[in-house]
């Protein structure tokens, strides 16, 4: 007498999520713009071939971002006009992949004065802001934050830096 079998159990897929990415992850630059649309905040360097990492707005920049804003100044002013303009294009490409991010930063530089000829006639420090929400209306109040010294300029940027405790400052001129 044969024994009845049962049929084998069915067994139903599971679908496996992948974990949720983390700062400090590497991303493909293939998988960057999904990231983006999904809400996870990937820095991708000007500097490199499209690959990102993600990101924490709010926290001390990671190292690669403090290296990128490093790379793109000088501690003096540029020599001459040409070299202000070849500056500011790579600062443009910067402060939008930082933007793009939801990363900002303050840091503290040279400004040059320029010439009629192009040339470097003087320079101030200055406080910039990249992607701070209220530095435009900082500067519409209070004015410029050029200085003949470093702890002037950071004297007259103060209320900025101070209504943005979050905000890392980064000093290029040294």
């Amino acid at each position: 007498m044969e024994t009845p079998t049962e049929p084998a159990p069915t067994v139903e897929p599971v679908a496996v999520e992948a974990p949720a990415p983390v700062a400090g992850d590497a991303v493909p630059a293939d998988a960057v713009e999904e990231l983006r649309a999904e809400g996870v905040s990937v820095y991708v360097s000007p500097n490199s071939g499209g690959e990102g990492l993600v990101v924490e707005p709010g926290v001390a920049l990671p190292e690669i971002v403090v290296n990128d804003i490093q790379a793109n100044s000088t501690p003096t002013a540029p020599a001459d006009k040409s070299a202000f303009s070849a500056q500011a294009t790579k600062e443009a490409a910067l402060r939008l992949e930082m933007e793009k991010a939801g990363l900002s930063a303050l840091f503290l530089t040279h400004a040059g004065e320029y010439g009629a000829d192009g040339s470097l006639t003087g320079s101030q420090y200055v406080v910039r802001a990249f992607n701070v929400a209220n530095a435009r209306d900082f500067t519409a109040a209070a004015g410029d934050t050029r200085s003949t010294t470093r702890d002037g300029a950071i004297a007259a940027a103060q209320g900025l830096i101070d209504s943005n405790p979050g905000i890392q400052m980064v000093d290029l001129t040294s």
